[in-house]
């Protein structure tokens, strides 16, 4: 492999990071694991806000996306839409918070029929790095027209979070939905989002941050924690209409 310089003729390392000692860096190459110094320091909860407009694109404009960073701000947001039809069920083709394009974590769907008309919800979880301003715009492109979109947006704080992983995923869908994230590790995020359509559903084994519509009358709740250690995270909803579309989903995100 041959060595990287700068327009300043220091040496970079493999993972384009400065690095005038002169080790490179194999962790991207090689996925060795976290970036070394990779972590979080906290996250927290900042607004949700939601559209029952039939729309390709929403854009979510001056959303509070938290304190300016001292080292790194990676903002999260779940995100809920749906739409009448159980075959073209929209996935998020873009996104941007701040102005910065987001990476797509895990994303989960269900479909239903309600009154004789079909329909289908999805969860999915992005992010991206906003080192500045205190809010943002949130615009997420979908690849069809959807019928409603609702967000749930935090702030993570910590170093070098230019790269996260997403360590595991859980989900159910259906009456009375639950799932289990299990061997959490101390220090990663954790996330957890219930959309039901036209029907409420609160959340067990976690107390929600928010509770916001994503149509005329559907539900999508959120959580987010960074753990300290609880390591299992068992968690429901009581949303108990299968006609209604509830689908349940937990994130575990790592530093690096």
């Amino acid at each position: 492999m041959s060595k990287l310089w700068d327009y300043h003729g220091g040496l970079i390392g493999y993972d384009g990071r400065p690095n005038p000692g002169g080790i490179h860096s194999l962790n991207s190459i090689y996925n060795y694991g976290p970036v070394s110094g990779a972590s979080f320091d906290s996250v927290s909860y900042q607004t949700a806000a939601n559209s029952a407009t039939d729309l390709t694109t929403y854009t979510f404009s001056s959303q509070a996306i938290g304190s300016v960073p001292t080292n790194d701000r990676r903002v999260f947001s779940i995100v809920a839409n749906h739409i009448g039809s159980t075959v073209l069920v929209p996935t998020i083709s873009s996104a941007t918070i701040g102005g910065e394009t987001a990476t797509v974590h895990g994303t989960f769907s269900t479909s239903y029929n309600y009154l004789g008309t079909d329909y289908a919800v999805r969860l999915t979880l992005i992010s991206a790095v906003v080192n500045t301003g205190t809010t943002g715009t949130v615009a997420i492109t979908f690849s069809n027209t959807c019928w409603g979109c609702a967000i749930g947006v935090y702030a993570a704080y910590g170093n070098a979070l230019t790269s996260v992983t997403q360590v595991q995923t859980a989900s159910d869908t259906g009456v009375l939905p639950s799932a289990s994230l299990t061997g959490v590790t101390s220090g990663n995020l954790v996330f957890w989002g219930c959309a039901i359509d036209y029907n409420t559903g609160t959340l067990s084994g976690v107390t929600a941050d928010f509770s916001t519509t994503f149509s005329s009358s559907g539900d999508l709740d959120g959580y987010g924690v960074k753990d300290a250690g609880t390591g299992t995270y068992n968690v429901s909803s009581d949303a108990n209409d299968s006609s209604t579309g509830p689908v349940l989903a937990g994130w575990e995100i790592r530093a690096g």
